[in-house]
């Protein structure tokens, strides 16, 4: 049996702003979180798992619009929960129709905390 991650990660994904009113609702669809870029999906993550990678499909998204991704902590020794680890937007351009983000494995500072290394 696969051990849980040690932070146990969801990608809490954001909405998008600055799109016209008269577009449809958008949204993320087909999320996939893998421990591969590209890969299968999964839901649990071995402890050793060096990095998580988040594919999701742009649906009636504008250009121009924002998209954001929040990698949180749950159900975790080593951090409050809902604790937000890392983040980022970017900017949704005329022929994006997916996103991809990532997030590295924690890593314990000097103080003993997790603390993520970053995209």
């Amino acid at each position: 049996m696969r051990a849980r991650y040690a932070m146990a990660i969801v990608a809490a994904l954001g909405a998008f702003f600055h799109s016209p009113p008269s577009a449809a609702a958008p949204h993320y669809d087909a999320l996939v979180l893998s421990d591969q870029a590209g890969g299968p999906a999964k839901s649990t993550f071995a402890s050793s798992t060096e990095k998580i990678y988040l594919h999701a499909k742009l649906v009636d998204v504008a250009k121009g619009s924002v998209a954001k991704s929040d990698w949180i902590a749950e159900k975790t020794q080593v951090a409050a929960p809902n604790f937000r680890m890392d983040g980022v937007e970017l900017k949704v351009g005329a022929l994006m129709n997916s996103v991809d983000f990532n997030m590295s494995k924690p890593t314990k500072t000097s103080s003993s905390t997790a603390s993520p290394r970053g995209a």
